[in-house]
């Protein structure tokens, strides 16, 4: 009953609610020092927004020089292959375009914008698609798939013009990661860890009164030949000196980097990939790596628990696995310690 609870209970938790951390961006904020529409730099945000909702007042665009200029972006214009990965709106002596990653999502004659033939450039993108409209200008308007979310790393612009009503933009940053599990989470967790631990102990008093129990197994294990105990001393040693001088591997640095920064992020962001989205939402052993991060970030610290579990792990293969063999394959000298060398190579 035990197991049957500890199963139903661990498979309930990836379903439960938790507390979502949730983030905003908003422009105009406040004006610069010549008193117009500054830009905002946001680095960090993971991927594609959630959502993004941009008014601007035709008026406005009209207050480009006639040659034209950058109305609205979300990366910056100057970035790598910029156009392909964010929202560009661009004006310039003919038409004024609105294209969400390198696709033209709606289009209107700058000479209709200037004349005041239409009211607002309303732009937006959601779990519904992307799309644009000039409202006032017909045909001036469209939609495109969802694929064509753009990402943000800021906002980005060349209007000269103060704040006013009617100009700005919000855009919800995904912070799906950016979680704590609620009260009722918490509970399910330490009651499936309790439920199976109580399982396992279960497991062992009934191993204890079976009919096939093999007597004195601990002891026997204890009391292992030599050639064990020579591969144990080999193996364990072998580990404790490639902790202390055994080069730091790139994935190493990978996950050094993502515990390091975890306590400034709040959550574990991939450093290198997927625009600063966690790579999973439980990454526990990253969690492990951040705690010890906090107290130093020497190599011979942060690789404590790798050596931990390889340790750990040769034990159990030769104190327990090795014996489930057969007695002729635990007594075997060249058996013992061809698996101690295989687990070192590996």
């Amino acid at each position: 009953m035990a197991g049957i609870a500890g199963i139903v209970l661990c498979t309930l938790v990836p379903l439960l609610g938790v507390k979502q951390k949730t983030a905003t961006i908003l422009w105009p904020q406040g004006s610069g020092a010549d008193k117009n529409v500054g830009q905002i730099t946001a680095p960090l945000v993971s991927g594609a927004p959630l959502a993004l909702d941009v008014s601007i007042p035709c008026r406005t665009v009209a207050s480009l020089p006639a040659a034209g200029g950058l109305v609205f972006s979300t990366v910056p214009p100057a970035g790598i292959d910029a156009s392909r990965d964010g929202l560009f709106v661009r004006a310039d002596a003919d038409l004024v375009v609105v294209a969400f990653r390198d696709s033209v999502a709606a289009v209107a004659p700058r000479p209709a914008v200037n004349a005041g033939a239409c009211s607002v450039l309303h732009i937006w993108a959601n779990v519904g698609g992307v799309g644009a409209d000039f409202v006032g200008i017909p045909g001036a308007a469209g939609r495109l798939a969802i694929e064509n979310k753009p990402q943000v790393a800021g906002v980005f612009t060349e209007l000269r013009v103060p704040p006013e009503p009617g100009l700005g933009a919000r855009i919800d940053v995904d912070t799906r990661f950016i979680a704590s599990p609620t009260w009722v989470k918490t509970a399910v967790m330490v009651l499936g860890v309790i439920c199976v631990v109580a399982a396992i102990v279960a497991l062992a008093v009934l191993d204890r009164y079976s009919v096939h129990r093999l007597r004195s197994a601990w002891r026997r294990r204890l009391r292992a030949n030599a050639a064990t105990w020579l591969a144990d001393v080999g193996v364990v040693g072998t580990l404790a000196l490639w902790h202390l001088i055994g080069a730091i591997s790139s994935d190493d640095g990978y996950n050094l980097v993502i515990a390091r920064v975890s306590h400034d992020a709040g959550y574990f962001t991939n450093y290198y990939r997927y625009f600063g989205a966690t790579e999973a939402p439980f990454d526990w052993y990253q969690g492990v790596l951040g705690q010890l991060a906090s107290v130093s970030t020497a190599g011979v610290w942060m690789r404590l628990p790798a050596t931990l579990a390889g340790i750990g792990c040769w034990l159990i293969l030769s104190r327990c696995v090795l014996g489930r063999l057969g007695r002729t394959v635990a007594a075997n000298r060249v058996a013992v310690w061809t698996a101690g060398a295989v687990f070192l190579a590996a």
